[in-house]
Formats: structure tokens, C-alpha cells, sequence
């Protein structure tokens, strides 16, 4: 009985499992009977059901591949007891039944007249019988016998028509109501139909219309695209020529200018000897004349040994006056050579003793203009011992009266004679505390890019004191060592024209050194770091960064760049008063920096960032009572200029920029705009050579993967010499290295413009080896990348991993060299941030920039090209294979995963033929990898599921479908960890300090034949369970359309 009992129970289960046709919770599914196959079969059938019942309107609307009518038909309700297919199927019905309903309304219409026709004349019919059968009683009865004036007959039949015909009038109006009743509802009905109809048809107008329209708009855009690169080239041709014509004319000017400066200088030079001749034979007569008038005296009062050094000392003085002159032209030339700070430093350094042995009489010393303190970094060897040390300060508010403070605030040359012994007020001594000596003093300015005093030219030639001066003349001729110091000779009008002349030269080298060469910007940090570190020396308290978008009109700032630091440097924590705010965002749309209008020369300045509503800080509650100066950093798009960056100084608000500085910063501005694309499209012309290695490598399987360009192609040069710039990771060792122009099998390779296998690299004589050692026997295929460069795959020094070249190697290699070639000509033609206009959108464009993702997106559209040329017959040929070959069921599964399909839908290929169908090309060619669905550990399931197949393997032992969705499967894993790590970058700052955004760890042979970009080698168990189980995977199969 008991056994009987369960058995009855799991019968009426069964029977309750068929009956669920309304949606339910999948535990009263859990809870049906699995003790037989066909029970299982029968529970995953209610499964299946359910799942199809309570699935939602969107996710219904993502697997028939309609996500457009979810934003359009966002609510729909449904019976519990259908799906969303027989949902779809009633509403394609729904028009029929109405048409049926009223066709059979029409019929019954037409009944019930009929009908009520055959009952009227029935009725007069009868009528007509009764009235005739009383007109026969009539004449049946007696006759009358006497005359009354009431005929009772008559009157009972009037009262009886009366009766009757009021019967009827009710009855009549009563029908006549209920027949205009139905009346009304008939036509309110046949009016709803109608305007349901006519809504219908004018949708569908307005949609044709719309439709129309963007078409137009389109053949519009396209006509005005062609118009403007015709216009464009046109313009490009004239503006060549106008250029040559330009180049002609300057080359013809400079060359007469040329011959009448050097006209000019052979004149000047001749008149200069001629004078100079004069004034000797003039001082010579003069100084002959004197020698005779005071010869008696000296002979009297001047020792023979005090002739000697008089001489010797007129000798010096004499060779001085050439020297001087000399010496300028010299420092001329230093001058134009220094180009940085420690160029500056350095020729500083060596000005100060230069002058002194130039000029014995004096002793010379640089004091550097520190803040509130002057700080004597640089003196002559005749100073003191404390001048040359470099660490004597002089604080300029104690001291408002001296010299050198006078000409610091006047910015003019002060020459003092003899102050000591004047007793001059606010004279200072620096460099000694003895009292006493004699001789005079000048100092001169030296001053800034921002017109700024930045440095004092200081000399005197005050000796006596601490062997000052003393060794002047201990190498003259005629002269003893150890000789007692002459007495000092004041400062002659030549000798301050002199040092004037060299002040102005080293505020010269000032402005080449302090102010950065934007020009001579290898990088995009180096440039940020150039600009940021020369607006801050502009003074002590000066805080400037840099903020990026994304994006031109983006809504997030980045900073990128601080005080010459950039994102990824080791940068203190704070900047004196100011945080460290590299890396911070700011996203407030109220801020100033989101307001900036994008016109050349603009800035916008707060005077007190504390007291502004519209200052907003990248540390929250850091006002403080600052300036702040906002310069905009414009990019000119084809749309116009537009805001990318925006360059922040602040600094105390008592102290402001002067015009000079404002002005200085408006021309580093504009050089870094300027310069900023140039250096990003040599950083994407890179990154897109690795990028097409690393698809390279991936497919083939091949380790040894490299590409060379020109160098004009990655560097601003003249130079065709080929640079190698991009390389797998065992090969890397060859990115740097250049190959000259003519040498190797490059030239020959240009020169066809068609791949190359060689079979034995020993074997050819032209072939030249970068490597140390000797070269192994191996294969080389070489393909042109158009003109501008070469892509290699080889086997040579092979340890593991490919060994042989296929014909599927080489038309993916022709493939990829032609999407790069392309990819290249469209850098140099366009902007780097507007790089990218194909009808097919990735997420990622939108999110950050078109740019990053080219080569990709290329490779991308390629395969979908492969995709839509692909037919019915063919896709669907893969689904009929009961033992399909071992390349099919690992690509096809790999595929649908990526899809967002759960492992355990695609565990078996009898499960995964059920999902090869023909509209999943359709989902296909509409997929979007780059966005954050479905789960990351999908694509890392579907790139271990293909581990160890190449292209040529998938050709070998596959079909067509089978290669065009392993170049699909491989793109999609590509492009997603390209988001990924773009993203990344976004977030940290560093999207425009990279080259590689798909960058993979360097692993194994075995990992790197399997993954493009994939940093990841092993599934986190967590991760893929959530991916499995989260909604972004379908386990539900499409219906099959055939």
C-alpha cells in the first residue's frame, strides 16, 4: 500500500507539473519529482516554461535582439498563463478577430432584417385572415330587428384597434430606442477602429517621414563632407603653393640680408680698427707727452721696481679693452645654447670667476633673488672665502636703503664711487666683517621671462680685505709674487657699459632657461611637467596644476600635473601652503573650470578663491584667501574650438600675477595645445603597432612577433631610418633599436608592397640580425605595412610554440598590416580626439575617446564585415554535424558565452548546436563588448575555452563560420579588457601616460598563443559564479526561424 501511495503521489505530480500554466515561483518547480528520466525531462520542460512566464519585457526584448523597443514600449503587461511569445502572437491576431467580429456582426444584421421582414408580413398575413374570418361570423348572425343609436360592434372594435395600435406605438418605441442605442454603440466602435487605424497610419507616415528625412540628412552630410574635403584639399594645394611662394621669398630676403649684414659688419669692423688705431696712436702721443713732462718727477719718487708694475698694470688695462669686447661675443653664443635650468645654473656659475680674472680690478658675485632674501650663489676667486662659499644671505626687508635693494625696487644700474670712504648711507658689507678699504661699486639687475628681477650682477673693487684682490697680479709680466695689492682704480663709464651689457645677456639666458622649449617635448608628461614647473618658479607660495577631461565638453577634471610632477611620479605630500592634488577630480558643474569659454588669449581670475561661490576645490574645505588664475587649453576640432585641459595658479591673494606673467602663461598655453596632438598622435601611432602585434601573435600563436616604422612615422625627424617600436614580450629586447636607411631586406620589402616567407632566414644574404650570438635556422614572414613600416613574425632561436608558417598566417598578417596602414594615414590627416566616425558605435568611444581603441575597432568592423557577407546555408551547414570537427565546438561555445551565455547552456555540443541559429548573427553584429555586461567572467570562460587554437588551426580544422566567429570571439575578449584597462586609467589619471592599453603580463608561450590583452590567467571561483549566475547570462534558447 505504501508503495502504491507513492507512486499515486508522483502521478498526480506529474499531473500538477503539466497543469502549471501560470507563472509561479521556481520553488513549487524545485519541489516536482527527478526519480525517472522521464520525470527529469519533464521537470526541465516545466522549467523551461516557467523561466518563458516570468520573464520581463526587457530581457524578452534583449534576446530576440530588439533592445531599441524597450525605450519605446517601456510598460506591457501580459496574462500569467502566456508568454511573451504567445503574448506577441495574440497582439498579430488581434486585428483578425476584430475584422471577424464585425464581418459576423454585419451577417447577423442582415439575418434579423430578413427575419423581421418574413415576421411583418406573417403578421399582416394573420391579420388579414382574422379580419376576413370576422367578416364571416358578421354574416352568420341574426339580422337586426330594430335600430339603435350605439352600434356596441363598432364600438368594440375601435376600442380594440385603439387598444392594439397603442400597443404597437409603445412597442415601436421601445425598438426604435434599442435600435438606435445599438446604433450609437456601432458607430462609437467603427469610430474607434477608424481613428485606432488612422494613429496607425499616421505613425507610420511620420515614421516614413523621419526615416526620409534622416536619409536626406544624411545625403546632406555626406554632400557637405565631400564639399569641405575638396574645399579642403583645395585650400591645402594653395596653401602649399602659397607657402613655396613664401619659403621662395624669405630664402631671397634672408639671403639680402645676409649680404648687408655681412656689409654692414665689414664696415663696422673697418671704422672699429680705424678708431681703435686713432685712440692708440692718440694715447700713445698722450702718454709719450706726459712721460716727457714728468719724467724728471718720477724719476725722483718711482722706484725702478713701481715702473715695472706701472707698466705691467697699463699693459693689463690695454688687453682688458679687447678682452671685454671678446667676451660678449662669447657669451653671446653660451647664451643661445641654454636651454634649461641647469644650464642656467651652470653658466651662472662660471660667469662670476670668468669676469674676475677678466676684469683684475674688480671682484664679481651673482646674488640670486630669493622671497624676501638675497642669496650670493656665485662669486669670482677673488672674493672672499664667505662670498664663494654660495650660502651667504642678505634679507632685503632689513636692509630697505642699500645698494643693491635700491636697484632691486628702481630696476637700474647703481654705481657708487668710493662708498666706504664716503660713508654712503645703507651701505652693507657682505662677505666680511672687517672695516676699512677703499674703491667703488655697482651692481646691475638681471632680470626674468616675466620682466622680473630675478637675479643682481654685483662688482667692486674694494681690496685690502681678507686678501681680496691680492693675487692679481702674480702672473703679470715684469711683476713680483707676493707683491703688496695695488691700490684700488675706480669703476670706469666702459667698464659699467660692459657689465650692463653682460647683465642683459644672462636676463637672456634667464629667459631660455627658466622658460620650458614646449617644442622640445618628447612626451605628454614631459610637456605637462615642463609647463607646471615653470609657472610655479615664477615665485615663492605659487601653486599650478594641471586638469584634464576625458573628453572635449566632458563633465569630470583630472589633475594630471603639479608643480612639474605628473600622475605616477613619487610627488610630496604637500607643496609648501598647497595639498597634493594629483589625481584628484572635480565634477561640480558649477565650477568655473566647467565654464570656460574656449576663445584664444582668455583666462578667468578670482580674486579671493575663500570669498567666490564659484571656486570649487579638488580638497574638499581647502579655501583659502588665494588668487586663482584659470587659462583654458583649446583644441581646434572640426566643430570649433572646444576646452580639454584647464591650467590652474593660485597663490596668496595679497600677491597677484603681473601682467608680464599673465601673458607668459597665455603663450605656455597655447604652445601646450598646440603641441599636445602632435605628441599624442606619435603616442597612438605606437600604441596601435603594439596593438596590431598582440592580435598578431595572438591568432598565429606565434611568439616572435615585432614591428618596425620609419622614424619620421613615431618621431618628429627627417630621418627613414626603421625604428622598432612595438614587440611581444620574448622579443621585446629589439624595441629602441634602429636599423639605417638601405640595410637589410627592409628597402626590398617597400619597395613590393606584398608578404614575404621566407623559409630559411641563413639563406638570405641580405637578411641582417639585431640579436647577440648566432642566428638558428628559422622561418621570417614579413608584410609592408604600407610604405611607412614592416611587420615580422618569425621562428628564429624558436624554443616552443609555432614553428611553421601557414597560409592562414599570412592573409591575417596581410589583414592587419593593411587595418594599420589605414589606421595610420587617418592620424596624421585628422585630430586624435576626433579620430573615428563609422555608423557603428562602441560604448567605450562615447565613454572616453575614439582614439584609444582604433586598431581595435578596425579589426572590429572587419569582422563584422566577415560576419554580415556570411549565409544561412553556411552558419546553419555547423549545427548539422553530429561529430563536428575539434576546432568548432570549443570556437562556437567561446562565442555564445561572450554573448552572455551560461557554461552549463554550452557545456555539450549537442546543447551548443541548439544555439546556432541564423538570427544570432544579427546579436551578433549588434554586440557591444565594451560595456560592463555581460560579467567579466564570461570573456575570461571563453578565452580559456579556446586556449591553444590559432588561426590557422581553426582554418585547418574548422570551416569559414567557424574562423569568422573565432576573429569575432578573439575582438570582443580584446576590446573588453582594452574598456577595462582604459577605464582604469580614466579613474587614475593616466589615460594620456600610456602607450599600451591592453597591455598583457608577460607569461608563458601556451598563454600568450591564447589571450590578446589578458592580464588575467586564473578565474577568481566567487567571480565566475556570480557571472553564471547573475541575469547578464540566458540560459533559454532562441526560437529557430527555419
Amino acid at each position: 500500500k505504501a508503495t502504491v501511495s507513492v507512486l499515486y503521489w508522483h502521478s498526480n505530480r506529474v499531473k500538477m507539473s503539466l497543469g502549471m500554466e501560470r507563472a509561479l515561483t521556481f520553488s513549487y518547480v524545485k519541489q516536482l519529482p527527478r526519480t525517472t528520466l522521464e520525470e527529469v525531462k519533464q521537470q526541465e520542460a516545466v522549467y523551461d516554461r516557467q523561466v518563458l512566464l516570468n520573464e520581463p519585457w526587457s530581457n524578452y526584448c534583449l534576446r530576440i535582439g530588439r533592445a531599441d523597443r524597450v525605450p519605446e514600449e517601456p510598460h506591457r503587461d501580459k496574462w500569467l498563463t502566456e508568454t511573451w511569445d504567445e503574448w506577441e502572437e495574440r497582439k498579430r491576431a488581434q486585428p483578425g478577430v476584430i475584422d471577424t467580429f464585425f464581418s459576423d456582426l454585419k451577417r447577423k444584421e442582415t439575418a434579423d432584417a430578413g427575419q423581421q421582414k418574413q415576421n411583418d408580413e406573417k403578421t399582416a398575413e394573420i391579420l388579414e385572415d382574422m379580419s376576413e374570418a370576422e367578416k364571416q361570423r358578421k354574416k352568420k348572425l341574426l339580422p337586426v330587428l330594430h335600430t339603435l343609436l350605439l352600434d356596441f360592434e363598432e364600438k368594440r372594435k375601435t376600442e380594440d384597434e385603439e387598444v392594439r395600435k397603442q400597443l404597437e406605438d409603445e412597442e415601436t418605441a421601445e425598438r426604435n430606442y434599442f435600435m438606435k442605442e445599438y446604433t450609437l454603440g456601432m458607430d462609437l466602435t467603427a469610430e474607434l477602429w477608424d481613428k485606432g487605424i488612422q494613429d496607425i497610419e499616421l505613425f507610420l507616415q511620420e515614421k516614413k517621414e523621419a526615416e526620409e528625412a534622416a536619409e536626406r540628412a544624411k545625403e546632406a552630410e555626406q554632400s557637405r563632407l565631400d564639399a569641405e574635403r575638396q574645399e579642403r584639399e583645395t585650400r591645402e594645394q594653395e596653401e602649399a603653393k602659397r607657402a613655396e611662394e613664401e619659403r621662395i621669398d624669405q630664402e631671397k630676403k634672408r639671403v639680402q640680408q645676409d649680404k648687408d649684414r655681412k656689409a654692414a659688419e665689414r664696415k663696422a669692423r673697418v671704422m672699429a680698427e680705424r678708431d681703435k688705431r686713432k685712440s692708440k696712436e692718440e694715447l700713445a702721443a698722450s702718454r709719450r707727452d706726459s712721460r716727457r713732462r714728468s719724467s724728471a718727477k718720477l724719476l725722483d719718487q718711482v722706484s725702478i721696481k713701481d715702473k715695472r708694475r706701472e707698466e705691467a698694470r697699463l699693459l693689463r688695462l690695454k688687453r682688458q679693452e679687447n678682452d671685454m669686447d671678446e667676451y660678449l661675443v662669447q657669451l653671446r653664443t653660451r647664451v643661445d645654447n641654454c636651454k634649461t635650468e641647469d644650464m642656467l645654473r651652470e653658466l651662472l656659475g662660471k660667469v662670476a670667476p670668468e669676469l674676475g680674472l677678466l676684469l683684475f680690478d674688480c671682484a664679481v658675485y651673482i646674488a640670486v633673488l630669493d622671497g624676501p632674501s638675497l642669496c650670493f650663489r656665485y662669486a669670482s676667486d677673488n672674493c672672499s672665502n664667505v662670498l664663494r662659499a654660495g650660502k651667504e644671505t642678505f634679507a632685503i626687508p632689513d636692509h630697505p636703503n642699500a645698494p643693491t635693494v635700491l636697484a632691486i625696487k628702481e630696476k637700474e644700474t647703481i654705481h657708487l664711487k668710493d662708498p666706504l670712504k664716503t660713508n654712503e648711507e645703507g651701505i652693507v658689507r657682505v662677505g666680511t666683517k672687517e672695516d676699512g678699504g677703499f674703491g667703488d661699486f655697482l651692481t646691475t639687475p638681471i632680470y626674468n621671462s616675466a620682466g622680473e628681477v630675478a637675479a643682481m650682477l654685483n662688482a667692486d673693487t674694494v681690496n685690502n680685505l681678507n686678501q681680496q684682490q691680492t693675487n692679481l697680479i702674480e702672473s703679470e709680466e715684469d711683476c713680483y709674487a707676493f707683491d703688496t695689492a695695488l691700490p684700488a682704480v675706480p669703476i670706469s663709464p666702459d667698464m659699467v657699459t660692459f657689465f650692463e651689457a653682460v647683465a642683459n645677456l644672462l636676463s637672456q639666458a634667464y629667459v631660455n632657461g627658466m622658460t620650458p622649449d614646449v617644442q622640445q617635448a618628447t612626451s605628454v608628461p614631459e610637456l605637462f611637467s615642463r609647463v607646471t614647473k615653470a609657472v610655479s618658479d615664477f615665485g615663492p607660495g605659487i601653486n599650478c596644476y594641471l586638469a584634464t577631461l576625458t573628453r572635449p565638453h566632458g563633465d569630470v577634471l583630472t589633475v594630471v600635473a603639479q608643480n612639474g610632477y605628473t600622475v605616477g611620479q613619487e610627488a610630496p605630500e604637500n607643496f609648501g601652503p598647497h595639498n597634493n592634488v594629483l589625481t584628484k577630480t572635480l565634477s561640480d558643474k558649477e565650477a568655473q573650470s566647467f565654464n570656460m569659454k574656449p576663445a584664444e588669449g582668455s583666462y578667468e581670475y578670482i580674486e579671493n578663491v575663500k570669498d567666490a561661490a564659484n571656486a570649487k576645490c579638488y580638497v574638499p574645505e581647502d579655501k583659502r584667501n588665494n588668487f586663482l588664475y584659470l587659462f583654458p587649453v583649446l583644441v581646434n576640432f572640426k566643430s570649433g574650438l572646444a576646452v580639454i585641459s584647464v591650467l590652474g595658479v593660485e597663490g596668496d591673494a595679497q600677491y597677484p600675477l603681473k601682467e608680464a606673467q599673465i601673458q607668459q602663461i597665455l603663450d605656455l598655453v597655447g604652445q601646450l595645445g598646440e603641441r599636445r596632438n602632435p605628441l599624442l598622435k606619435m603616442r597612438m601611432k605606437r600604441m596601435y603597432a603594439m596593438q596590431c602585434v598582440q592580435w598578431c601573435s595572438a591568432l598565429s600563436g606565434c611568439s616572435h612577433v615585432y614591428m618596425s616604422l620609419k622614424r619620421n612615422v613615431v618621431r618628429e625627424t627627417k630621418s627613414e631610418d626603421m625604428e622598432y617600436v612595438a614587440a611581444t614580450p620574448p622579443q621585446s629586447w629589439v624595441v629602441g633599436q634602429v636599423l639605417p636607411q638601405g640595410e637589410g631586406i627592409t628597402p626590398s620589402l617597400l619597395s613590393g608592397n606584398e608578404v614575404k616567407h621566407y623559409q630559411d632566414v641563413t639563406k638570405e644574404p641580405a637578411m641582417k640580425y639585431l640579436g647577440d650570438g648566432e642566428v638558428n635556422d628559422g622561418q621570417l614572414v614579413a608584410m609592408p605595412v604600407g610604405s611607412l613600416g614592416v611587420l615580422f613574425m618569425d621562428t628564429v632561436q624558436w624554443t616552443q610554440g609555432k614553428r611553421n608558417f601557414t597560409d592562414a598566417d599570412l592573409a591575417m598578417v596581410t589583414s592587419a598590416a593593411s587595418l594599420l596602414s589605414t589606421l595610420l594615414v587617418e592620424v596624421d590627416e585628422g585630430n586624435v580626439d576626433e579620430i573615428g566616425s563609422e555608423e557603428v558605435r562602441l560604448k567605450i568611444e562615447d565613454d572616453i575617446s575614439p582614439s584609444c581603441v582604433r586598431f581595435l575597432k578596425k579589426v572590429w568592423l572587419h569582422t563584422l564585415a566577415s560576419l554580415n557577407s556570411m549565409k544561412k546555408e553556411e552558419l546553419l551547414e555547423m549545427a548539422k554535424y553530429n561529430k563536428p570537427p575539434e576546432a568548432i565546438p570549443p570556437v562556437c561555445a567561446a562565442a555564445f558565452i561572450v554573448m552572455g551565455k551560461k557554461p552549463k547552456v554550452v557545456s555539450t555540443w549537442e546543447k551548443t548546436r541548439r544555439c546556432i541559429k541564423y538570427p544570432v548573427l544579427k546579436k551578433m553584429a549588434e554586440f557591444d563588448p565594451t560595456t560592463s555586461k555581460p560579467a567579466k567572467a564570461f570573456f575570461i570562460r571563453a578565452k580559456k575555452m579556446t586556449k591553444g587554437l590559432t588561426v590557422d588551426y581553426v582554418a585547418k580544422k574548422g570551416s569559414k563560420p567557424t574562423s569568422v566567429f573565432y576573429h569575432w570571439t578573439y575582438a570582443a575578449v580584446q576590446l573588453r579588457y582594452a574598456a577595462t584597462n582604459l577605464r582604469k586609467l580614466q579613474a587614475n589619471g593616466m589615460l594620456d601616460f600610456t602607450e599600451e592599453v591592453a597591455e598583457e603580463k608577460e607569461e608563458t608561450v601556451t598563454e600568450l598563443n591564447s589571450s590578446v590583452g589578458d592580464a588575467l590567467t586564473e578565474v577568481d571561483e566567487d567571480e565566475m559564479e556570480e557571472g553564471e549566475e547573475g541575469d547578464d547570462g540566458e540560459d533559454g534558447e532562441e526560437e529557430d526561424d527555419s
